[in-house]
């Protein structure tokens, strides 16, 4: 019993002092209102654009069906067991739905969240490498600004999460091993590492172990074990393996097709049509850093003070950071969000060049957002003006950018160009408007972003009822069930989307949702929901010369054409005019 609440006090009283010290961290003048800044900011207008497809309404919809079924080792996405990714994001995800309904919001509120703990955490991290509030306050700022960044907060995948962990478990580390934290810290680090894993899979380590073996390769240190950490090891494998094992015991043949289909298959092959040229992060990485990589790179060999007061973690975080994008390079699938995990550590170095920058240079970066900022009002004025095709934008939204533009202006004209805060604060301004100005396009340009709320809405008003049928003709649309009541059944006609793996199926139910066109023992329920007065089918215009598509139409009299998709439907119900 004596043990029980020694235990119990040992745990309270470390929990209340890291909460004092998280307060204290929190407390700094200028951090406190830059964080409540960008929580407000990150969350205006969360639900007023339509789940874009295919990756953002992939996840919102198997986190709904997660929710909706209370299975939460088994995702599904339209019936049918979707195993590509392990379960956090879906767990998170459905936690903002029980928070704030089943809505954009509540798919997108939580992603909010982990930007704003990764802006604290790179204000931690910068403190653990440098020791200077002025370097880790712009590094946050920094961070904040990046186009990657503010992508991550509008677009529901696992990538923000992923980058969450891993940057809380190199806090735990760094913090363990320059001795800042306890001991609980180390296992802080393992169960932030286990997390990861279970967000991604193993890609989670890449990061994470490069940072620390380039650190130890660096500074000569020698890796060390003991008690804790053994421990610590086994609590790592004990989380991020229990989902796998859980499968791979209820079904051996599932890890070789995770590692296989799901791992391997994604780094070395097109299987999923994402693959791109080697260059392909070399090339993107200027675009993205604009206008940082205006600021000129020092030698990053040399005699200057750091982690410890002997040499200079920027070398640590240079050398990471090019080893990730050359092994991220060489695999075959890429992806601009791939590579979020290293921005953090970009974001550092940069704010410690920052700070030592030439008044000349600080000058310049201060005119190249001015510079952005006009062209962003200029390039809402002409489409606006000009009536550019599949981009609107009301005059509301000119004005709106209008002002906050202005508004820039005038913290720029009262600043002084030569601080380095200045330009911090002026390019968390920038990304405000960026923020604030996508709201407004994205929720009045659908199918610009792959929305299909316009579309969703539509049929709904010709018929609400929950017994109606959509079929999709040669695409697996994520986001029908998410928008639309009755039964969504996708018409398989070739397009990879529509390629599912039913290799774990328990019976033949799936069919139900997915037909083959090729399948001539489907045909006969396939006509029986053509003739169904209550159905619809959903057809992208690129497949409208689809040779397979003539012994469908013939069976519906109405259509109604959308940017990208046209809705054909039964005389019966009719449309509201």
């Amino acid at each position: 019993m004596r043990i029980k609440h020694f235990i119990s006090d040992y745990i309270v009283k470390r929990f209340c002092s890291q909460l004092v010290y998280l307060s204290s961290v929190l407390m700094s003048k200028k951090l406190l209102p830059f964080l409540l800044f960008t929580f407000i900011i990150l969350n205006i207008g969360l639900g007023s654009w339509g789940l874009t497809e295919s990756s953002e309404a992939r996840y919102a919809e198997i986190s709904r069906e997660m929710l909706l079924s209370n299975d939460y080792l088994n995702p599904t996405l339209l019936g049918i067991y979707h195993y590509h990714k392990p379960p956090v994001t879906y767990w998170i995800t459905s936690l903002g739905y029980k928070i704030f309904g089943i809505s954009e919001q509540g798919a997108r509120f939580f992603l909010q969240l982990a930007i704003l703990i990764q802006l604290l955490l790179v204000y931690k991290i910068a403190q653990l490498l440098f020791n200077d509030k002025k370097v880790s306050l712009l590094a946050a700022l920094i961070y904040f600004s990046f186009p990657i960044v503010l992508i991550s907060s509008r677009n529901l995948t696992t990538d923000a999460y992923l980058t969450l962990f891993i940057m809380a478990a190199i806090y735990f580390w760094l913090a363990r091993t320059k001795n800042v934290l306890g001991v609980w810290a180390l296992y802080a680090f393992y169960i932030c590492l286990g997390f990861a894993i279970l967000t991604k899979g193993p890609v989670a380590l890449l990061f994470v172990l490069t940072f620390i073996l380039v650190r130890h390769w660096l500074l000569k240190k020698k890796i060390k074990t003991s008690f804790h950490g053994i421990v610590g090891l086994l609590l790592f494998f004990a989380i991020s393996t229990s989902w796998f094992l859980f499968l791979w015991m209820r079904d051996p043949t599932f890890l070789d097709y995770f590692l296989h289909r799901q791992v391997t298959d994604r780094m070395f092959s097109n299987s999923f049509n994402r693959g791109k040229p080697f260059y392909f992060y070399i090339v993107l990485l200027p675009a993205i850093l604009f206008p940082w990589v205006l600021l000129p790179f020092q030698n990053t060999h040399g005699k200057w003070k750091d982690f410890s007061g002997r040499k200079d973690g920027t070398d640590v975080l240079v050398f990471s950071t090019g080893i990730l994008i050359l092994l991220f390079s060489l695999f075959k699938t890429k992806l601009i969000l791939y590579i979020l995990p290293l921005f953090w550590m970009v974001a550092i170095v940069i704010a410690k060049k920052l700070v030592t920058a030439a008044a000349s240079i600080l000058r310049t970066l201060n005119i190249a957002y001015a510079l952005m900022c006009l062209l962003l009002l200029l390039a809402s004025f002409l489409i606006y003006l000009f009536d550019i095709p599949y981009i609107s934008i009301s005059k509301w939204e000119v004005l709106s950018t209008f002002g906050l533009v202005a508004l820039w202006f005038i913290i720029y004209s009262k600043m002084k160009k030569t601080r380095p805060l200045t330009i911090g604060i002026l390019a968390v301004g920038f990304s405000s408007i960026l923020l604030i100005s996508s709201m407004f396009v994205m929720g009045d340009n659908p199918g610009e972003i792959n929305s299909i709320k316009e579309v969703s809405n539509f049929v709904e008003k010709v018929d609400p009822s929950p017994k109606k049928s959509v079929l999709v003709f040669n695409y697996l649309l994520d986001s029908a069930p998410f928008y639309l009541h009755g039964s969504i059944v996708t018409i398989n006609a070739g397009h990879n989307t529509t390629q599912r793996d039913v290799q774990f199926q328990p019976n033949d139910q799936w069919k139900n949702n997915l037909i083959n066109c090729d399948d001539r023992s489907q045909k006969p329920y396939l006509d029986s929901l053509l003739g169904n007065p209550n159905s619809f089918l959903l057809l992208r215009k690129k497949d409208s010369e689809n040779e397979k598509l003539k012994s469908l139409l013939y069976h519906f009299q109405k259509r109604k054409e959308f940017e990208k998709w046209i809705v054909y439907y039964h005389n019966y119900p009719k449309v509201e005019k």
